[in-house]
C-alpha cells in the first residue's frame, strides 16, 4: 500500500460554466444539419422510385 502524501497532486475539478450563446449556436447547426439529411433522404427516395417507374429509364 502506498504511503505517501498525494494531495499536492490533486485538484478540483471545476468544469466551465458554458457558453450559452455558443450552445445555441451549435444546436442551430445540429437542427440545420439534420433537416439537410431528412431532405436528402426523402428526395433521393422521391426521385429514386419516380426514375424507375419513367418508361425509358434504362434505355
Amino acid at each position: 500500500m502506498q504511503t505517501e502524501n498525494l494531495s499536492a497532486w490533486t485538484h478540483d475539478h471545476v468544469f466551465d460554466t458554458g457558453n450559452a450563446l455558443a450552445e445555441r449556436s451549435t444546436r442551430v447547426v445540429m437542427w440545420i444539419t439534420a433537416a439537410a439529411m431528412v431532405i436528402e433522404i426523402t428526395a433521393g427516395w422521391w426521385f429514386s422510385t419516380r426514375w424507375r417507374c419513367w418508361p425509358m429509364a434504362g434505355t
